[in-house]
């Protein structure tokens, strides 16, 4: 079945009366209720991927140390977080990144954990021409005038496209693919290097493109990474 364009999705979307991606209701497309009562990952996690369990290193990060530091996650990815992923990256569905960004504001305010830049996971730009957008760069975008924290956009560069991680055989396969999608751009080292940086995405699954991105920063120079997301599978 042929899919909408882009631009047809997009003014469906600003004439459709919104309707909440959880529970239906009208008013907003991620309204209160479930904002509140979307699943959240426990406290006891992984300190450096955020997968439940001990708050020690978890058996992979032991096994196959991320470059990434830490994640910070909004949500769990399930019910009403994984739809709001869902219908901003596939439905363009752009009214919800504000949205989604607030709640993950509130979780890097709750971290603790103060950084100096923000970067947008980067998009192929054959990848941004097909989607039309990067749904990475609407919630960095939030998120900065939130915060006050500065955008590196320009940081990192996406050398190779990606692969759909539901063709993809294995978690090693996945970490194997894009070990070196993404470079440091020229330049770079002279605004990042020792600074402190967080990775923005909507959605973190086997965390091996959030360590691709932050290897590209380690090598600029970067003092350390964190990976900041409205969801975490888990």
């Amino acid at each position: 079945m042929p899919t909408l364009p882009a631009a047809w999705r997009l003014l469906l979307g600003l004439l459709l009366p919104a309707r909440c991606v959880g529970c239906g209701d009208g008013g907003s497309y991620f309204c209160g209720a479930c904002a509140a009562s979307a699943p959240r990952l426990p406290f006891e996690r992984c300190q450096v991927c955020a997968q439940p369990g001990p708050r020690d290193p978890c058996a992979s990060c032991a096994l196959r140390r991320p470059a990434f530091d830490r994640v910070i996650p909004a949500y769990a990815y399930d019910g009403a977080a994984r739809n709001a992923v869902r219908r901003l990256k596939y439905a363009n569905l752009r009214a919800l990144a504000p949205l989604m960004a607030a709640p993950m504001a509130d979780a890097l305010a709750e971290d603790g954990w103060p950084p100096d830049l923000l970067l947008p996971v980067p998009m192929h730009p054959a990848q941004l021409r097909r989607r039309g957008f990067n749904q990475a760069a609407l919630l960095a975008g939030e998120i900065a005038a939130r915060t006050d924290v500065e955008r590196a956009d320009d940081a990192v560069a996406r050398k190779l496209q990606g692969w759909a991680q539901a063709r993809t055989a294995s978690r090693e396969e996945r970490w194997a693919q894009v070990a070196y999608a993404f470079e440091p751009r020229d330049g770079a080292s002279s605004s990042v290097a020792d600074r402190r940086v967080a990775i923005v995405d909507d959605v973190l699954t086997t965390g091996a493109t959030a360590d691709a991105v932050a290897r590209a920063l380690k090598w600029a120079g970067v003092s350390e990474v964190a990976v900041l997301v409205f969801a975490r599978r888990i």
